[in-house]
């Protein structure tokens, strides 16, 4: 069957945006707080779309 449709989703928000190379593009820009900050957003948001998508 392989996995959900929210699996699904949540996987390819955060996949991208959390690889190394955007990320150290990032740390160029920000202050690692606000980098940290970034990335809990994206994980969160992404579980909560990934639970609630129909």
């Amino acid at each position: 069957n392989g996995m959900g449709n929210g699996t699904a989703l949540a996987f390819f928000i955060v996949g991208p945006a959390t690889r190394p190379a955007p990320l150290i593009a990032m740390a160029t820009l920000f202050t690692p707080l606000f980098l940290a900050a970034y990335c809990m957003f994206l994980i969160f948001s992404a579980v909560l779309m990934g639970l609630f998508y129909i």
